[in-house]
């Protein structure tokens, strides 16, 4: 089979270019399936992946998306074609943002009558314009009066009420009987069964990450190698942009203050300039992944302060290094978290993050059982050859309904 991978992004971005080019490169290195990936910004070191987006493109989407809630394209809806029309089965990622074109794209996959797995990233595919809603219940019946339309993907003018009634108008224009949605979390499949999309099916898949650089020294010795505090617990937090609300950093920086000497911070990302918390060490942004592991391994604890979110790969990649959570109950963070792997915390709850922590690092036979916890959950649920296998299963399956 000829799988088109399609993403906003092949490498960057966020969770949703991980979760895809795990998929495009296991088909590619263990199956006798070919995968091509199309994306509209950055670069990519692999043949089979292809940028069909010009500069151009890219500055008039991001234009047109900020004043017009949507993305237009002149170059990408040319290109595209000839790689829908070789795919025996498309399989659509985060196309939201800017670079892509959603009504060119849809609208070519129906002229070729391609079957479709789309992987739900977040709430975007049935929101006016919102990844993700928060409380906010409008995208049930029709988006309006936009409150979050300075979050990304950011709009200057709410268009939350037309783009709504074009959405809803334009994806299902998709064969129900040819396409199938995937959730990695029950909770967004149940979100997406209160939508405007919730006549298709839809099936749940935990995303897996492809983690070959797992690191077999001790925690002293990666202390050692990084040059972090030996004598200290370390509370790893991981986020490409800390200033994105979403993530939460500011009820991080509300327990920082007042801890024992005997637990340190460490922060991954972009870094903050004029923190002066003493007990933070701000390493910057990182994407080599081994180097990300020995953080990882070098670590007591996974701190995920989320305040809206999915099923964070962050999680994932703290699981696969052994590594136990807390977390704010949000999204899909609960299912991971299941079988004594993480610590659930009430969402913005900050008094009783700190308890949290303080009161897991203190104890060492919890620390020991849910680090061995969190791999087996990573071993058992989240590896990279058993969430992609079930993707091929669908893909057979929609492919043969295409044959009939």
């Amino acid at each position: 089979m000829n799988i088109l991978q399609i993403n906003t992004r092949y490498i960057g971005g966020g969770g949703a270019a991980s979760i895809a080019n795990s998929i495009h490169n296991y088909i590619n290195n263990n199956t006798d399936n070919n995968s091509v990936f199309l994306y509209g910004r950055g670069k990519a070191e692999d043949e089979a992946a292809i940028n069909v987006c010009n500069k151009f493109d890219i500055y008039m989407s991001a234009l047109s998306n900020r004043f017009f809630g949507k993305s237009k394209n002149v170059y990408f809806s040319k290109e595209i074609e000839n790689y829908i029309k070789k795919a025996d089965v498309i399989h659509l990622h985060n196309i939201h943002g800017y670079y892509i074109d959603m009504i060119k794209l849809i609208k070519l996959i129906n002229k070729h009558n391609k079957p479709v797995v789309w992987t739900l990233h977040d709430e975007w595919p049935f929101t006016g314009s919102c990844a993700f809603p928060g409380n906010c219940t409008k995208w049930i019946d029709g988006c309006s009066k936009c409150e979050h339309k300075y979050l990304y993907p950011a709009r200057y003018i709410d268009r939350s009420k037309s783009i709504w009634m074009e959405k809803k108008h334009v994806f299902n224009l998709l064969n129900k009987e040819k396409v199938m949605f995937v959730s990695p979390s029950r909770w967004l499949a149940e979100e997406f069964k209160k939508s405007f999309l919730k006549q298709y099916n839809i099936t749940v898949i935990p995303n897996g990450v492809d983690n070959k650089n797992i690191v077999s020294k001790s925690k002293f010795e990666l202390k050692q190698e990084l040059k972090l505090p030996l004598d200290k617990k370390v509370v790893l937090f991981v986020a490409a942009d800390p200033n994105d609300e979403r993530k939460g950093i500011k009820y991080l920086f509300k327990v920082l203050d007042n801890f024992n000497d005997d637990i340190v911070f460490i922060s991954v990302g972009k870094i903050i300039k004029d923190l002066k918390y003493k007990n933070l060490i701000q390493l910057g942004y990182i994407s080599n992944k081994a180097e990300l592991n020995k953080i990882y391994k070098a670590s007591d604890v996974f701190l995920s302060t989320s305040i809206e979110d999915n099923f964070p790969t962050t999680i994932i990649e703290a699981f696969s290094n052994s590594l136990p959570v807390i977390a704010f109950d949000v999204g899909g963070i609960g299912e991971q978290l299941e079988n004594e792997c993480g610590i659930l915390i009430e969402k913005c709850n900050h008094e009783q993050l700190k308890k949290a922590i303080v009161d897991f690092l203190g104890d060492e036979e919890k620390i020991k059982q849910y680090s061995i916890n969190a791999f087996n959950k990573y071993k058992d649920n989240y590896m990279v050859d058993k969430f992609v296998n079930k993707y091929i299963e669908i893909y057979k399956t929609l492919n043969l309904i295409m044959e009939e």
